[in-house]
């Protein structure tokens, strides 16, 4: 589950409540949730950036590391082609453990390499953003769908590997978690009744979830 201490609120769109409703969780969640993006840099790249800085540490420590890297580099993340030119040391020193710094190189160099540019992806599909994002070793099928989501607005993203998404379906689905497989199996078959609106439902469950932990 991602989190941001200045999420952005949204509204569902009223296709999408429509649709969603038909879901008896969904319509409960509708009247309860108001649904929030974290705040996005609207490019993939710099977004990127930002994910692995985040990953698997708290708030306040990742807010003050990437505030750490922005003012090194003058204000802002370097693009691609400056970026993949920084020493892994360098990195370090602003607070990236050794190997989040890899990851960021390993971004840069792509993008530099690739020639990547935010509007190229816009033009792509959900699969083809996946497919590409994930060839970058430190950027997992999570992470990507954490950009189609909240850098590109795509509409029916559901992240079932997301422990977030995991255990407040198994809360509010009454789910067994015995085994993996059919735990995982019951989700999917429950997300694709939300299709093609799939994003809106997994805001809503982790907005039922930041509730449910006062955040």
């Amino acid at each position: 589950m991602p989190s941001s201490i200045e999420n952005i609120r949204i509204k569902v769109p009223a296709k999408a409540q429509a649709h969603l409703s038909n879901d008896h969780v969904m319509k409960t969640l509708l009247s309860q949730i108001l649904p929030s993006f974290p705040p996005s840099k609207g490019n993939v790249y710099q977004d990127l950036i930002e994910a692995i800085v985040y990953q698997q540490i708290s708030i306040k420590a990742a807010k003050s590391i990437y505030a750490r890297i922005a003012n090194h580099f003058g204000g802002a993340v370097p693009p691609p082609d400056q970026m993949s030119l920084v020493e892994h040391d360098e990195l370090r020193g602003l607070g990236l453990s050794n190997q989040k710094a890899r990851y960021m190189h390993n971004i840069a160099t792509f993008f530099d390499q690739r020639q990547l540019s935010h509007s190229q992806f816009v033009e792509m599909t959900d699969m083809e953003v996946i497919g590409l994002l994930t060839e970058i070793k430190g950027v997992g099928n999570w992470t990507a769908q954490m950009i189609l989501i909240f850098s590109l607005w795509r509409p029916d993203v559901f992240p079932v590997a997301d422990y977030g998404i995991e255990t407040a379906m198994v809360s509010l689905y009454h789910f067994k978690t015995d085994g993996k497989k059919e735990l995982i199996e019951n989700m999917i078959e429950v997300s694709e009744k939300w299709m093609p609106y799939r994003t809106y439902g997994t805001l809503l469950l982790w907005g039922w979830k930041r509730a449910q932990m006062n955040l």
